[in-house]
């Protein structure tokens, strides 16, 4: 066998081919006791992926955002092979994540707690064995024929349109799955979960590695749950619970349909907004529309405006965009960088100053911000207090009770809006929310911001601890969650974002996670831009100003 050269923390090492990571690191005495998986040449790899190639290798921790749902994944896996031997029939769907872990149905098996707790115990047995979790790299009609024995249909739709030659295939103790993102060597690398019931079915749970290894039990966040339950129905009525659905529709080119169904869901939603807030109203003078990046905010405050003005009441929309510091005066993270996704950014005393002076029937001026001089602007926009008027209030942290404290709680509506999604890959492995979120803001920092795919995904990882910190905790202060989702968008954004992703140069820091989103983006069929309405929410995205 011939050597080959390993970078590794801007070191070469020569090692002979064939050598897998885990022998790699072994040999040569690196801690891997938290590490889940690897990058290899920019691509996502199994740690027992053999090195055939001089390579550059990176390390997935488990504290990380993909290290996470690599180790979720993983104990799903545990879960599937556990349940397979439990129970001859079961069927099982992966609904969404919850915030220690995730949420899976069992529809045609009732779950009680004596069920949980032998899951969870043989799940426990399966982990101290040490069981290979087998990696087979599989071409995609070879795959085809082996779902197609084990009746998974829901993975056989998925590979019909899929664009790559081969996948890879994981085999724990008979029971197979594929994945978008590699799974851990062996059982013995998923030793800290919980099960429990709930709802229709159980939560796996897990630590947050960062914080320790401490498993809170499940947190019942009512509003967060009726909103996926309300995403779930309208997912049935449209037939449209996984990407093979979704590809489906579209190659029998009723994509219009779709797109219009899913549409008029939207505006009937927030024909409900706007009636539950005119029934408060005497009156809620502010309504606070916060959510995560690129959930959409911006356009369904202008879509709940309309549709207020429709019923007579008449609306003026406030970005707190605009009551960002100058720039010089940002706070700054512990790199010396600015943070602007703390609330500290924010000139929050101000805004209770104005607003509160407005609910006392005062006439005030709001700042302007010029984000390109990262400065407020000489100019300020007048609002004069009108008792048939409402301010919405858009922007991240408008749930956050440090914004709003003092402000008379009577006068206020708070509207939490996100881009949450039910739709999965198959029944075991599910698209994660941020992904839609992530694609709508490569493709609109690309059209409109001058960002590049590069740019955008060095910054997702700040965004998505901001969120984790100032946005998430609060959703459940909301009088109402609004999902932004469409089921359709992603077969949308995809022919932008890929053209975006593809100029992510291989040397880049972040190429494996452009590769990872390509590969996503492979599982998806096109549709064109020109047929989603005008006043669609993903036009904030897709439209270029």
């Amino acid at each position: 066998m011939k050597n080959i050269k390993i970078t590794y923390l801007d070191k070469i090492y020569n090692i002979q081919e064939k050598t897998s990571i885990i022998e790699f690191l072994l040999n040569n005495n690196f801690e891997i006791k938290e590490i889940v998986a690897s990058i290899v040449n920019g691509v996502f790899k199994n740690l027992n992926y053999q090195l055939t190639i001089d390579s550059s290798l990176g390390l997935i921790n488990r504290k990380s955002l993909q290290g996470q749902r690599i180790y979720q994944n993983s104990a799903l896996m545990i879960f599937r092979s556990t349940t397979n031997a439990m129970f001859s029939n079961l069927k099982m769907s992966i609904e969404h994540s919850v915030k220690s872990g995730i949420y899976i149905e069992t529809p045609n098996q009732r779950i009680n707690q004596n069920t949980v707790d032998h899951i969870e115990e043989n799940m426990n047995l399966l982990s101290n064995e040490s069981a290979l979790i087998n990696e087979i790299n599989m071409q995609k009609d070879q795959a085809r024929a082996l779902f197609k024995f084990k009746k998974r249909s829901d993975i056989i739709e998925l590979l019909k349109f899929y664009n790559r030659d081969s996948l890879n295939v994981y085999e724990l103790n008979g029971t197979y799955e594929t994945f978008i993102l590699p799974l851990v060597p062996k059982t013995s690398y998923i030793k800290h979960f919980k099960v429990q019931k709930h709802r229709n079915g159980l939560v796996l749970l897990f630590p947050k590695f960062e914080n320790g290894m401490d498993i809170p039990d499940q947190v019942v966040r009512p509003k967060l749950a009726k909103t996926y339950d309300e995403y779930l129905h309208w997912s049935k009525v449209l037939e449209l619970n996984s990407i093979g659905q979704l590809n489906k529709v579209i190659m029998e080119g009723n994509a219009n349909k779709i797109i219009k169904l899913t549409e008029a869901l939207h505006e009937k939603k927030i024909v409900e907004i706007s009636n539950q807030i005119i029934s408060k109203m005497s009156k809620p003078n502010l309504i606070f529309c916060a959510g995560p990046s690129s959930s959409g905010k911006t356009t369904f405050a202008k879509k709940l405006a309309v549709q207020l003005n429709v019923d007579g009441v008449s609306t003026d929309i406030i970005s707190l965009d605009d009551y960002f510091v100058n720039r010089k005066d940002s706070p700054v993270d512990c790199n010396g960088e600015y943070n602007f996704e703390t609330i500290e950014a924010i000139d929050y005393e101000l805004f209770q100053l104005q607003f509160n002076e407005y609910l006392n029937n005062k006439k005030i001026k709001t700042p302007l911000y010029d984000f390109y001089t990262g400065k407020r602007k000489l100019q300020t926009k007048e609002i004069i207090p009108d008792l048939n008027k409402v301010l919405i209030v858009e922007g991240i942290h408008g749930l956050n009770p440090i914004l709003t404290n003092g402000i008379n709680k009577d006068k206020v509506f708070k509207v939490y809006v996100s881009a949450l999604t039910n739709l999965n890959l198959h029944l075991t492995d599910r698209v994660p929310s941020t992904y839609i979120r992530l694609l709508r803001r490569i493709v609109r920092d690309s059209l409109n911001r001058g960002y590049s795919a590069e740019d955008t995904l060095k910054s997702w990882k700040i965004v998505r601890e901001g969120e984790a910190e100032y946005i998430f905790p609060y959703q459940e202060n909301a009088d109402i969650i609004f999902n932004t989702s469409l089921s359709y968008e992603i077969s949308v954004l995809k022919t932008i974002a890929e053209k975006e992703l593809l100029k992510v140069v291989p040397e880049s820091e972040v190429s494996y996670l452009a590769n990872h989103m390509l590969k996503f983006l492979g599982y998806f069929l096109s549709i064109d831009k020109n047929l989603v309405p005008s006043n669609s929410i993903l036009n904030e995205f897709t439209m270029q100003e």
